[in-house]
């Protein structure tokens, strides 16, 4: 991801993404088995949280000025 946003030295033609991607993921559930880590719950709690944050007007409100404010500074650029 930082060579595609032209933040690392590759060349993107050398970027093996979702390889990368893989990898980050067999990583993450080596952890969890080695510290015993539930990330089925974790991911339930995620979601559960994600749904909860969205019925929260407030919230929503937020994360929509912020993607405006996103998208205009990538206008700018």
């Amino acid at each position: 991801m930082m060579t595609i946003e032209g933040k690392l030295a590759l060349p993107v033609e050398n970027v093996r993404f979702t390889r990368n991607i893989a990898d980050a993921l067999i990583q993450l559930m080596r952890l969890s088995n080695f510290y015993a880590l539930d990330l089925q719950q974790a991911w339930t709690d995620l979601l559960e949280e994600g749904y909860a944050s969205l019925n929260n007007e407030t919230i929503v409100a937020i994360m929509k000025a912020t993607i405006r404010q996103n998208q205009e500074r990538r206008a700018l650029d």
